[in-house]
């Protein structure tokens, strides 16, 4: 009985065949590092695509500006324009760092509003009304960099999604 029990808690290595742990990462008897086999890199593959799926669901779902909306993508403007950040909910948080705008975004996505809050706190961020004038900065695939050209943030420069630039 009591060898029975030993198995479950053990495997075979790969290459010197001697049991070990069956949680072991490196073979304790040859030193060798014991790899995934072909089924759980498959099993961890399966649940991965399936993740980024569901992920991408979300994000859509959740970014996608709606039909009725005037929002404009970016893509009009070049470094050096000037626009104005447009959002439907009357203010958009403007972060100082591209990578701030990214950590937003994904806060914003899971709903985490006690992590958005300790951003602004933190004067990660910027609260800035929709129609605020702005002026492009530098822009990429995702984010636009923009300095503010009126109002509380006058002069002040962060970066915010595409989406919420237009002319």
């Amino acid at each position: 009985m009591e060898n029975q029990s030993q198995e479950t808690q053990t495997k075979k290595c790969k290459y010197c065949k001697e049991n070990i742990a069956k949680d072991a990462n490196v073979c304790r008897f040859c030193g060798k590092k014991q790899y995934l086999t072909l089924g759980q890199v498959f099993v961890i593959g399966v649940i991965g695509i399936i993740t980024l799926s569901v992920v991408m669901t979300i994000i859509s779902s959740n970014t996608s500006p709606s039909p009725s909306s005037t929002t404009q993508l970016s893509t009009d403007l070049r470094v050096g324009d000037t626009g104005t950040i447009k959002s439907s909910s009357g203010s958009l948080l403007v972060a100082l760092t591209r990578s701030d705008a990214k950590e937003v975004i994904s806060l914003s996505v899971a709903k985490d509003t006690l992590g958005v809050s300790k951003m602004v706190l933190d004067g990660r961020v910027m609260l800035v009304d929709s129609g605020t004038k702005i002026r492009v900065i530098d822009t990429d695939l995702f984010y636009t960099n923009v300095r503010i050209l009126e109002g509380k943030y006058y002069g002040e420069s962060g970066w915010l999604p595409n989406e919420f630039v237009s002319k």
